[in-house]
């Protein structure tokens, strides 16, 4: 289970128990708010750090930060192996100027959350 976890880090899988079918509506499911149509349907884990990293430093004393960091320090260190797992196999997608440029990401919002959070030193 663990290891079938972190191979599907960043990539599209099918949900294995069918749970939009319990849903009572139309499909497929449309934005109620037209500032969401134009999105893309999945959130890249790239994308969640970023999030989580912007929850933190916006207010960095909240319970909400609090849980935004107990999720940052789940997924980096699991992405960061998903991706060296990802370079043994050769199997990076885009080569390694992708790799370089996901690792130089990460590594931003990692020090965005570190200047920004005078909050977490007290």
């Amino acid at each position: 289970m663990f290891a079938n976890g972190i191979n599907t880090l960043g990539t599209y899988i099918v949900d294995p128990l069918d749970i939009l079918e319990l849903v009572d509506v139309e499909k497929p499911l449309k934005a109620l708010d037209f500032c969401y149509q134009m999105d893309p349907e999945t959130v890249s884990i790239l994308d969640t750090i970023s999030l989580c990293v912007t929850v933190v430093a916006y207010s960095a004393d909240s319970t909400r930060s609090r849980q935004m960091l107990m999720i940052l320090d789940s997924i980096v260190p699991l992405y960061m192996k998903h991706m060296q797992l990802m370079t043994m196999r050769k199997e990076t997608p885009g080569g390694p100027r992708a790799e370089l440029q996901t690792i130089h990401n990460i590594s931003v919002c990692i020090k965005t959350l570190v200047s920004n959070c005078e909050a977490l030193t007290r």
